[in-house]
């Protein structure tokens, strides 16, 4: 018989398998040996209840003491391998609209979250391991390097130039290398101290037991190691006198150089420091002045500003100007350009000084000679604006229109002419005054001309007459602009004085208003007071039972989550337990199935065996009763022959009857083992189909419990997707009500704002139907 299927086995917070399988079970006892999905969710009811309340799901936090010790837990489980449940997309109608928009964003942020987490650890993971190759190559680096400078094997390859001598310390040489890796770095490292006060001019490398002096420059045709050049690259001594008696000629290749011991040190340069920045820098890299030293860019940089500020100019030092030479010297070339440009403006004093006009320009003109037929004297900046340099705007429109401002400047010079009796010079211009004498008028600049009508002198004939009549009228219409100047004044008086009484008037109109108004503010300001209390009262009760209505409204809300979510967890673990059981169901039919079909083939095999063990026992005995009747024939045949046959042919019968008869065993014994071989292959056929059978429903069960396994953990992975969601709500949800009640001035509340509240709007206030109109003006506060 087929043995039973062992129980379905499946690891995990929500499913446990037991760790002995030594007890199979059949299908039907592990129809409820899980704990079902309760187990994911630490305050949820089990699968065996599902008629008692529900409360609302959590987030597990840790495994039941139940299911600690019977199996694997699913603890470590990634929900981000897993979908979230459909169920929690499944958003009724019916709901309140604030929680059918809280559900979706819930779960939206959840995902949001899980996906976020998942990719911080595959960064955290490549991290890890761009880290772990950084730090491995790093040491490879490393090692190589130690093995290049300082090789552990061998010492470094010295050339045929470099001679070896023993270092003398307390009258005994020590010979052999060093046994310490430490002490030899030390002394690489002194390879590369320079003394620049010791008296040698060549090169040692002490070591503790021998000195290497580099005596000449390696040959480039001799083969020589890289340690060698790199050695000699770094050691060429500087050119200094050549020493009395410590050292060798630089031609001598003696076996024993004399080499000096002074300990090498390094000497630091004399530096200066910049006034300006205070960096310390080498006199050849410093500008020295008079007074000071900078660095070149301080320098530069003090040039620079003394060109943007015409205050700072010329650039100089405690009131020491830079020579130019030193600014040629020291600045760069587009400076120095600058510079010089700069000197030539300030030369100029700045009210001679021409600025372009043009907006976000301002560029210095050069003074140059305009050209004097153009009579607007129209010019260019170093950029290519335009200007006119009468009247510093834009250029006119043609070259042959005068400038407005010249024409303005000459009809005010005749109008003033006119009124004083001047004349203008027929060729100048200039105007000239005429104050005794006859008409004929001679200009400085040699031009003359007629006092009177203008003209050149001598193509009139004007007399004395007709000059002193000119001056009478013209006497006359300065007396005349003089009375107009002196009624005008007058009148500007009278009306002074009208609008000084007109604003005394207002003045004590505005005064007596500001009385009554301070006044009546006063009033106001208490009446405001007392307002401004009752609104508060009104608004804060208001605001109480705005608050009120919040709570209520939102504990509503919860209660309705709250059932909401209970349903959707019910629903959602009776589909685990539904999909559990239709596996269940399904393994237990095809369990149930193959081991019919296994003991059906187990009944045929047996039956076949049997048939064929009487087959083989029928043969047998007709075998030997055939065998037993040839034998008797074959004696009674012998006897018969010894019975005429005496003496020595019966002894030969007889041994040919033994022969006879043992060849017949021999027969039967090969048939014997040939019946066991055919049985024993049929048995071992009906074997193999038996533990066929047992591996095919071993596989069954195995494949059953791997199924219900990764049911668990889909199980395990959707209650927490759902209990998150379910969290993130009810946070989403304590997140809008805390909101709602901040708001302030909701629906309901109403905030008064006295400021904007007219003196108008204030009495018709005072007499509503609440009651204010028994106040009085006497009211205090």
């Amino acid at each position: 018989m087929a043995p039973k299927p062992p129980s379905p086995a499946v690891h995990g917070h929500v499913d446990t398998i037991s760790q002995s399988n030594t007890t199979p079970s059949t299908p039907e006892n592990t129809k409820h040996s899980e704990n079902g999905f309760s187990s994911s969710l630490s305050s949820s009811p089990s699968y065996s209840s599902l008629d008692q309340p529900l409360t609302a799901p959590k987030l597990p936090t840790r495994p039941s003491d139940d299911n600690q010790g019977d199996g694997i837990l699913f603890q470590d489980i990634d929900i981000s391998l897993y979908s979230p449940p459909e169920i929690l997309s499944e958003i009724p109608d019916d709901l309140p609209t604030e929680i059918r928009t809280l559900l979706p964003k819930a779960l939206e942020k959840i995902i949001r979250h899980v996906e976020k987490e998942k990719e911080a650890k595959q960064q955290a993971k490549l991290k890890a391991i761009a880290d772990a190759e950084a730090a491995a190559e790093l040491e490879e680096a490393r090692r190589s390097k130690a093995k290049e400078v300082l090789p552990e094997s061998a010492p470094p390859p010295i050339p045929s130039r470099l001679f070896l001598r023993s270092r003398v310390s307390g009258g005994s040489s020590q010979a052999g290398p060093s046994n310490s890796s430490k002490q030899r770095r030390f002394n690489f490292r002194k390879v590369f101290h320079r003394n620049p006060s010791s008296t040698s001019s060549l090169l040692t490398i002490t070591t503790t037991h021998s000195s290497l002096p580099l005596v000449t420059k390696p040959s480039d045709s001799q083969d020589t190691s890289s340690f060698t050049r790199f050695i000699y690259n770094h050691l060429v001594p500087k050119p200094a006198p050549r020493p009395s008696s410590s050292v060798l000629p630089a031609a001598s290749t003696t076996s024993a150089p004399i080499t000096t011991t002074t300990a090498t040190t390094l000497v630091p340069a004399e530096t200066i420091e910049c006034t300006s920045c205070f960096d310390d820098i080498l006199p050849s890299d410093g500008i020295q002045t008079i007074c000071h030293a900078f660095c070149i860019d301080c320098f530069e940089r003090l040039v620079q500003t003394a060109m943007n500020s015409e205050a700072q100019w010329p650039p100089k030092c405690c009131l020491n100007p830079f020579p130019w030479r030193t600014i040629s010297k020291y600045v760069s070339k587009p400076l120095y350009q600058q510079y010089l440009q700069k000197e030539k403006e300030y030369k100029i004093p700045a009210a001679e000084r021409i600025y372009c006009s043009t907006p976000d320009c301002g560029e210095w003109i050069p003074p140059t000679s305009p050209p004097k037929d153009m009579p607007n004297r129209s010019i260019q900046c170093p950029k290519g604006h335009s200007m006119c340099l009468l009247c510093r705007d834009m250029p006119h429109q043609s070259p042959e229109t005068e400038c407005p401002k010249v024409i303005a400047d000459r009809e005010m010079l005749n109008k003033l002419a006119e009124e004083q009796g001047w004349r203008p010079c027929i060729r100048c211009n200039i105007c000239v005054e005429h104050i005794d004498g006859c008409a004929h008028v001679k200009c400085r600049c040699g031009a003359e001309f007629c006092y009177v009508c203008g003209e050149e002198y001598g193509t009139c004939d004007h007399d004395v007459e007709d000059v002193l009549e000119y001056k009478e009228a013209t006497e006359s219409r300065r007396i005349e602009r003089q009375a107009r100047e002196l009624q005008a004044a007058q009148e500007a008086d009278e009306e002074d004085q009208w609008l000084q009484e007109v604003l005394q008037q207002i003045a004590d109109l505005a005064r007596r208003e500001r009385e009554v108004e301070a006044q009546q503010q006063q009033k106001l300001r208490r009446l405001r007071e007392k307002r401004r209390k009752m609104a508060e009262a009104e608004q804060k009760r208001r605001e109480e039972a705005r608050i009120a209505n919040i709570i209520v409204k939102y504990a509503k809300l919860a209660e309705i989550l709250q059932a909401f979510t209970t349903l959707q967890y019910q629903s959602l673990r009776e589909g685990h337990h539904n999909q559990k059981d239709g596996e269940r169901t399904a393994y237990t039919a095809l369990y149930a199935h193959e081991k019919n079909v296994r003991e059906e083939i187990q009944r045929k095999l047996e039956e076949s065996i049997q048939k064929k063990e009487k087959y083989f026992e029928h043969e047998y005995r007709n075998r030997v009763a055939k065998e037993k009747i040839e034998e008797d024939k074959y004696k009674r045949e012998l006897d018969m022959f010894s019975s005429s046959n005496k003496g020595k042919e019966c002894a030969q019968n007889k041994k040919a009857l033994i022969e006879f008869q043992k060849k017949n065993d021999k027969r039967e014994k090969e048939w014997c083992k040939w019946r066991d071989e055919e049985l024993a292959k049929m048995r071992c056929k009906a074997e193999d189909e038996r533990a066929q059978g047992v591996r095919k429903l071993d596989a069954l069960a195995q494949e059953h419990a791997e199924s219900l396994k990764e049911m668990s953990k889909t199980a395990f992975a959707e209650g927490r997707w759902f209990a998150m969601v379910a969290h993130e709500t009810e946070k989403l949800l304590e997140e809008m009500e805390a909101q709602e009640k901040e708001k302030g001035n909701g629906d309901g509340a109403v905030e008064f704002d006295l400021d904007e509240v007219n003196d108008d709007e204030l009495l018709a206030l005072m007499t509503d139907s609440d009651g204010w109109s028994h106040w009085s003006d006497d009211d205090e506060d």
